[in-house]
This record gives C-alpha cells, sequence and structure tokens, in this order.
C-alpha cells in the first residue's frame, strides 16, 4: 500500500506562514521593502495565500508601488480575501495614479459593505472634488460628518469644497466649526486666511494666515500667503519680511524667490529683484514667469541682450505672452532692430490688440525707418485705444509733415501740446512745421518755448537771427 504523507514546502526551513508572519513584522515596524520580500517568498511557497497578496499590497501601497499593488488587492479579492478595508486600499492607489473613477467604484463597494466608514465618504468626496463634482462631493462629507460629527477635518473639507462653489458664508461657517473642534489645527486659519485672499479681503486674510502662524511658527505657506496680501495692500516692507520668512522655511521654493523678487520690483530695486530672479530660475529651469520678469527687468537696466535672450527662452516655454513679445521688441528698438522689433509688435498685437503701447511703439519703428504712411494706421489706432496719448500724435505729425499734410500734422502737434504743455519737443516740432510754412513768429515763440521745456536742438535755430522777422 502506498502511503501519501502530508507535507509543508519550506524554503531555508521555513514555511509560507512562518514568512508571512515575518513580513507582517517588518510591515508594522514600517520596513516595506523588507516586508514585501518576505511576503513574495511566502507565496512563492503557497500560490493562493491571500492575506500576503493583501499585505504585500499594503507594503506596495505604502512604498508608493501603486501600480503593483493595486495587482495585490486584485488577486488577494478573487481569492475571496474577507476584509473590507481592501476596496478602500485599493481605491487609494486608483486616485493616487489618477483613475478617479475607478476609485469611487471602489469606495461605492466599500460603503456598501461598511455604510457607517466615515473616511470612506470622506475619501469618495475627495476623488469627486478632483473631478470638479463639488456637490457629489458636499453630500458625502455631509454624511461624514453625520456619522462622525467631531471630526476637524471633514469640516475644511467640506468649507474648501464650498469656497470652491463660491458659498463663501457656508465656507467660512465650516472652517470656523473646525476651529471650535481643534482651536489647534492651523490648516483652517490658513484655509480661511486664502477665502478671502480669493474675494480681495487682503485685510481680514492677514489675520487669518496671521492665526496660522500663531498655531504653527514653520507653516511656510502662510508666510508665503500673508505676504501676497501685505503686496496687495502695498505694504512693500512687510511682504518681503513674509516672503523672507517663507525662504528661509524652505530655501528651495521658487516661488518665493519670484514673489519676493516682484516686490522688489514695485520698489524699484531693480538689481534686488533681478537676483531673486536669477535664484528662481537656478530652481527651476523652465519657470516661464520668473524668465519674462527678468527679461523685463533687463530692459529697464538697459541689458538690451539679456533682455532679448531671456525673453527668448519665455517665449520659447509659452509663445502666447503677448508682452514677452512687446518687450522683446522695446530691446530690439533700442539696439536700433526696427524690423525685428516691428515683427515682436505684430505678434505682441496678434495675441493683444487691446493695448495702445504695442501700436504705438510698431508704429514709431515704422517712423525711425522712414516708413511714414506705413506708421499712420498704427498710430492712428494707439490713438483710437488711447486718446490721451500726446506722443501718438506728436509721431503722426511728423509724418504728416514728411507727407506735406501740413495741416494734419499742425493740428496733431497742437493736439500734442494740449494734453502735454510742458514737453519742450513737441513745440520744437511746431515750431520746425512753422517755419516751413513761413510763420517765423510763431515758430519763435515755440522754439522759446521748446527751449525753457528741455528741448536742446530749439538753441541753435534761435541763435541764427536770420531766419526771423521778429527779433530776439
Amino acid at each position: 500500500m502506498l502511503l501519501v504523507m502530508a507535507c509543508s514546502v519550506k524554503v531555508n526551513g521555513q514555511t509560507a506562514e512562518e514568512y508571512y508572519k515575518k513580513g507582517k513584522e517588518k510591515y508594522f515596524s514600517n520596513d516595506y521593502k523588507t516586508a514585501i520580500k518576505y511576503f513574495d517568498t511566502a507565496i512563492l511557497l503557497k500560490k493562493n495565500f491571500d492575506s500576503a497578496y493583501f499585505f504585500r499590497g499594503s507594503a506596495k501601497e505604502d512604498y508608493k508601488d501603486y501600480a503593483n499593488a493595486i495587482l495585490d488587492f486584485d488577486t488577494a479579492i478573487q481569492l475571496k480575501y474577507i476584509n473590507f478595508s481592501i476596496y478602500l486600499y485599493r481605491a487609494d492607489c486608483k486616485d493616487q495614479i489618477g483613475k478617479y473613477q475607478d476609485a469611487i467604484s471602489d469606495y461605492d463597494t466599500s460603503i456598501k459593505l461598511d455604510p457607517n466608514d466615515s473616511g470612506a465618504y470622506l475619501d469618495r468626496g475627495n476623488v469627486k472634488c478632483k473631478l470638479n463634482d463639488y456637490k457629489g462631493a458636499i453630500a458625502d462629507y455631509d454624511t461624514a460628518i453625520f456619522i462622525c460629527p467631531n471630526q476637524d477635518a471633514y469640516y475644511i473639507n467640506r468649507g474648501a469644497t464650498k469656497n470652491e462653489l463660491k458659498d463663501y458664508k457656508g465656507a467660512i461657517e465650516d472652517y470656523k466649526s473646525a476651529m471650535k473642534l481643534n482651536s489647534k489645527n492651523a490648516t483652517a486659519y490658513y484655509d480661511l486666511g486664502n477665502l478671502f485672499q480669493d474675494i480681495n479681503k487682503f485685510k481680514e486674510s492677514i489675520e487669518w494666515f496671521t492665526g496660522a502662524i500663531k498655531v504653527d511658527s514653520l507653516y511656510q505657506s502662510a508666510y508665503h500667503n500673508r505676504a501676497r496680501s501685505k503686496h496687495e495692500l502695498k505694504d512693500y516692507k512687510g511682504a518681503l519680511e513674509d516672503y523672507s520668512k517663507s525662504i528661509k522655511l524652505n530655501p528651495k521654493d521658487a516661488t518665493s524667490f519670484f514673489c519676493r523678487g516682484n516686490v522688489k520690483m514695485d520698489m524699484n530695486d531693480l538689481k534686488g529683484a533681478l537676483s531673486d530672479y536669477t535664484k528662481a530660475i537656478e530652481l527651476d529651469k523652465k519657470y516661464t514667469d520668473a524668465y519674462s520678469n527678468r527679461g523685463y527687468v533687463m530692459l529697464n537696466l538697459n541689458n538690451y541682450d539679456g533682455c532679448i535672450k531671456d525673453l527668448n527662452r519665455a517665449i520659447e516655454l509659452k509663445a502666447k505672452n503677448a508682452y514677452d513679445y512687446y518687450y522683446r521688441g522695446e530691446a530690439k528698438e533700442n539696439l536700433n532692430r526696427y524690423k525685428e522689433a516691428i515683427d515682436d509688435y505684430t505678434k505682441a498685437i496678434g495675441l493683444n490688440s487691446k493695448d495702445d503701447d504695442f501700436f504705438f511703439h510698431k508704429g514709431r519703428c515704422k517712423v525711425l525707418l522712414e516708413d511714414f504712411k506705413g506708421a499712420i494706421p498704427d498710430l492712428n489706432k494707439a490713438i483710437l485705444l488711447n486718446p490721451k496719448k500726446d506722443i501718438a500724435y506728436s509721431n503722426r505729425g511728423i509724418c504728416e509733415k514728411r507727407l506735406n499734410d501740413f495741416v494734419n500734422a499742425m493740428k496733431d502737434y497742437n493736439k500734442a501740446i494740449d494734453l502735454a504743455p510742458t514737453d519742450g519737443n513737441y513745440y520744437y516740432n511746431r515750431g520746425i512745421l512753422e517755419l516751413k510754412l513761413k510763420k517765423t513768429d510763431d515758430a519763435y515763440i515755440d522754439l522759446v518755448k521748446a527751449k525753457k521745456n528741455g528741448n536742446t536742438d530749439a538753441q541753435s535755430l534761435l541763435s541764427n537771427r536770420s531766419i526771423f522777422k521778429l527779433a530776439n
């Protein structure tokens, strides 16, 4: 008779259950990498070891290997592993890799199995927010709060969602409810500060950000956002202090360097702004706005080549900012590269046809290229957009004079002077036209006014008495 004897398969003298036990020990001590190795061996020895798949999936989730964790949870479920939390864990993994609808399906199953788990409603609500289903999210948060009304985090999440729906009153009530439950929850203060900042109530926002900082003096984002509100209120000193504190807490935060640079630019500390934008770029090589703003600073520091280089990079990263083209055009204009500047102004206009400066500079470059006829339509548009743009009238007058349209040239010079009666150049231009029209008395008076108001070319004409009938 043949006797069949049961025996346990072993590796290194240990059974699947023993490796499983060791895996759990490592798992609960947060050594997920070693835990996974033990679970691997347990599964190798026992192919249908459902609980080993579950714990290996849990370890992989904590190890941030979400895709493989899902595969383990799938197998455990196929093997009829009995543990309601497996659907929650699998849902969390699906959430992490952006499979939001699949995650909601698992949360649905988990809730059916345990309808009193407030955390499942909370997590499902969070995923619905990511899908912009704010009303559905609020319904889940409502249920979570009904089941467990003493969890401050639930009120914070519901408040944030109401804020998205612009239900500011409801959001404020939720944040304050969270504070009543836990006065040390800095997030409630911080989120309330953000709410007031979003609706441009900057003084109130500062109060709540300050509350968050009192609870947690190392709350970097609270310093950053409080600085933003101070900047909006033109409290530049306070904004600098807060951005500097934010940077001290997180020296790798490119955004805080960028924002501090903006404050310095508003304070006309161009070199300081340049330094901060440079640091922001060092931390984030693709920080488009930092290249744009540093380019603008370089333009104002007369570093035109540096400006062009930065704006080239900004345009390469994001070619839809009209002002990148405009400021690059200005740099090229200052380098006498007028045709290239016109190309940039044209691109700027294509992206934003409402800025009078774009049309004016395009027209002025044409004036400098002596394309007087071509300049007039651009100057017309600049004046249409801004009827008080004195320099546009003056430049159009120059074009009209060169095209022998003396009547309209005189009208435009008169208008420029009406708008800016202390600009000596406008009197000079009108004086030259008056000489052309042999109105020497009027010309003399205008050239005197031109000299008085800072025009340096008028003196040479005034010194030539033979030009005028009127004595000096």
